[in-house]
């Protein structure tokens, strides 16, 4: 049911989504409805662009579409969606189920029966530009018009004067008739084509795949199959690339990019005790148990999509994956667990790449107390962590020698190509005046003071092709350089790996990178291969400087933190099905597979009209 509001970061597009259904036409009075919610009435829930069911006409037939939008707090239209009982109440008026959504039958139940009664997810589309309207503009530049004139008045005198027609002085007027008519045929010809290629393009733009709940399964689907009474949805976009082949530099990002993107916990530490990998559930303390499923189930928003085929999707953020992966080896479902604690939650504090961190706030049902579940990378966790777990289920103390103790453990886990990951919790009072409501809207505030109970090592392998392709582009005259959030030690042993780093070469973090004058950065830009632990602000002063020297820089990206670096780059390529709608904006180029060999692809293609493919072969 998709009653709860997904954040697609859609920025200006979610805007003119907005706008557009704001100018779609109301539904005739009188038409019937199988359901007890009229059309119009989803409209008015959402009129204003505050829930996420949104209704539009599109003539001649009767056809309503459902959007997941972002919430903006003083849009809301609470009363309405009140008076139906909320989200609950309005799924089952719309005969569909929270948990299990829509099914397949032909009843009221049934996703056609809902696409019949409220139309599908779809815009009317603009036609292009005719033929017709082309050939009119091309023939309004101010050349051609000068063109047509002395052409006509040529003509015209050719014609009227005795002696130029004697000497057929028209003729030289229909030639530059001629002309200007080839010229405005030809440029009407090129204007209509690239005109159809880019309705092709948008409409492969605007077509993204979505995760709902139908007949008590996750299940994806495009996005013009959605239907009033859906789950919750997660953005995959697919899109076309363009070519790149003026590229001297490349800044990649690791995850999903030079690496498979299909992570594995592999080995870790669980509450005092190093396990080479995940250890038995009757190994762990309960209380360590109970810490782990809860964590990984609530404190995220990942899903795992089974496939007929017996293999399992992954769909949203990896890392959160392989906890859900995790959990199902150590005995538990994730489904389970949040439809146990759902109403459970108090609050979700996202991924930001500043915190390096998330956590989940939980009512506890057996006191009342407040719990935070919070996970993230593990120096930044351990940091703010005041105690750890024991195997037997009591803490020990956080001193400075237990964490040097602890932050040399992650850095010889990093050193072995890891991610890792540091899983902790607090407890706050139910009603204790020293913690207003408000203190647990900072979520710096409330990740403080914690107790780490396990870190994991999660193994993220690189793509077979990566190395080949890092060399050609070395051979090419091209440098790659590693831009990741990871820990610097994990970001040296990758960037071995793919060849990126050699060992003339340097790498830096992120902190001492932004702390660094320029007249000192640029010196160390021909050696620098590595910037780990950076942010986006970090990406986006690499490309500047590296433009600056003369580079034609590309960057690739699939997150939204990456758009202002794409935007400034010489070449975007937002990178896999994932990216997001605002990094389509930015990049110049979107590649349907997460893919580092496209962008070698691209520039070796690209290279052919400039002359210049030849470096892609070893020539000169």
């Amino acid at each position: 049911m998709a009653v709860h509001s997904a954040d697609l970061e859609g920025g200006k597009g979610a805007v003119e989504d907005v706008e557009k259904r704001a100018e779609a036409e109301p539904l005739a009075p009188g038409e019937p409805c199988p359901y007890s919610v009229e059309p119009s009435s989803l409209f008015q829930i959402n009129a204003v662009g505050s829930a996420t069911l949104c209704t539009t006409r599109h003539r001649p037939t009767t056809q309503f579409s459902l959007t997941t939008r972002r919430f903006f707090p003083q849009d809301k239209d609470d009363d309405t969606l009140a008076k139906y009982g909320g989200a609950t109440g309005l799924a089952k008026l719309l005969h569909a189920d929270l948990h299990s959504g829509l099914n397949d039958s032909p009843g009221l139940e049934g996703v056609v029966a809902h696409r019949d009664a409220y139309g599908a997810n779809e815009f009317p589309e603009k036609p292009p530009p005719s033929f017709l309207m082309m050939l009119f503009e091309a023939a309004k530049d101010p050349m051609i018009i000068i063109l047509l004139v002395v052409a006509l008045v040529t003509i015209v005198l050719g014609a009227a004067v005795p002696e130029q027609r004697a000497h057929n002085g028209w003729s030289e007027g229909v030639a530059v008739l001629g002309t200007a008519l080839i010229v405005v045929f030809i440029g009407a010809g090129q204007d209509y084509s690239k005109e159809r290629q880019f309705q092709r393009l948008n409409a492969l733009k605007d077509v993204i795949e979505v995760k709902v709940s139908r007949n008590g399964k996750q299940v994806v689907v495009i996005n013009t199959e959605i239907v009033v009474g859906d789950d919750n949805n997660f953005v995959r976009v697919l899109s076309a690339c363009e070519t790149m082949g003026g590229a001297t530099a490349i800044c990649s990002d690791k995850t999903g990019t030079l690496t498979e993107n299909r992570m594995t916990v592999v080995e870790g530490w669980f509450a005092g005790s190093a396990e080479s990998a995940v250890p038995q559930p009757e190994q762990l303390h309960p209380e360590l148990l109970s810490l782990l499923k809860y964590n990984c189930a609530l404190n995220s928003k990942a899903f795992l999509v089974e496939q007929e085929n017996g293999t399992t999707d992954f769909v949203g953020n990896r890392t959160e994956c392989a906890l859900l992966i995790m959990l199902r080896k150590l005995g538990f479902e994730y489904k389970d667990l949040r439809k146990e604690r759902e109403h459970d939650q108090v609050k979700l504090y996202g991924f930001s790449s500043a915190r390096k961190m998330a956590g989940v706030l939980v009512r506890e049902p057996s006191t009342g107390n407040l719990r935070l579940y919070n996970k993230g990378a593990a120096e930044w966790v351990l940091r703010r962590c005041e105690s750890l777990m024991r195997p037997d289920g009591t803490t020990e103390p956080m001193d400075a020698a237990k964490l040097e103790e602890m932050i040399e453990l992650v850095t010889g886990m990093a050193k072995r190509g890891l991610r890792c990951i540091c899983l902790s919790y607090r407890d706050y009072p139910a009603d204790d005046p020293s913690y207003p409501p408000e203190f647990f809207e900072d979520s710096d505030q409330v990740d403080n003071g914690l107790i780490a109970f396990a870190i994991v090592g999660i193994k993220d392998p690189v793509r077979a092709e990566v190395p080949d392709a890092v060399a050609t582009c070395q051979r090419a005259g091209i440098i790659v350089r590693m831009v990741t959030g990871d820990n610097i030690h994990t970001a040296q042993h990758i960037a071995r790996e793919c060849g990126i780093l050699t060992d003339d070469a340097i790498a830096m973090e992120g902190p001492a990178f932004r702390a660094m004058p320029a007249a000192e950065l640029i010196p160390l830009l021909p050696r620098l291969r590595v910037l780990a632990r950076s942010s986006p602000e970090d990406k986006l002063v690499l490309v500047s400087l590296l433009k600056k020297q003369g580079e034609v820089v590309a960057v690739t990206g699939d997150g939204t933190n990456d758009a202002p670096a794409l935007k400034e780059s010489d070449v975007g390529l937002a990178m896999g099905i994932a990216a997001r709608p605002c990094i389509r904006l930015s990049a110049l180029a979107a590649g349907t597979g997460a893919i580092f060999t496209s962008f070698v692809f691209m520039a070796h293609r690209g290279a052919c009209p400039q002359g210049s493919n030849g470096r892609f072969n070893g020539r000169p």
